[in-house]
């Protein structure tokens, strides 16, 4: 079965080409620039990581990830953060994220450290 990988951003042509890559990996992928109840939305696509933007228009990526990691329902779920501002890798620890990664970034790259995370199930420090 297809590992499920949930990916928000609110630009629409990365998350168009993460879907293509992730997809040809042989993930299963939703994409969205919606954070509206996202809990809600995890409950009901079940992803087994999550990969958010940390600044999105509506909500602070950040912010977005402690609210999941502080939730009992989705606090397993490992959540990685990509971001073009090196500025976030100071709150890495603030926002229980289990993997910063800058922008831009390879999605080869990407894709290798998602598998190590979910086959592992471990935090990763910045690398």
């Amino acid at each position: 079965m297809p590992k499920q990988i949930l990916i928000i951003d609110d630009e629409q042509d990365l998350l168009d080409i993460m879907e293509i890559y992730f997809k040809d990996e042989g993930f299963k992928v939703k994409t969205t620039a919606v954070t509206d109840d996202i809990i809600k939305m995890v409950h009901s696509y079940k992803p087994d990581l999550i990969i958010l933007d940390y600044k999105l228009k509506e909500v602070n990526g950040g912010e977005l990830c402690f609210l999941l990691k502080e939730h009992p329902k989705t606090k397993h779920l490992p959540v990685i953060i990509f971001s073009a501002s090196s500025k976030v890798v100071h709150f890495f620890d603030k926002y229980k994220c289990d993997l910063f990664i800058a922008k831009p970034f390879d999605l080869f790259y990407l894709i290798d450290k998602v598998r190590l995370i979910i086959n592992t199930q471990r935090t990763l420090v910045n690398t």
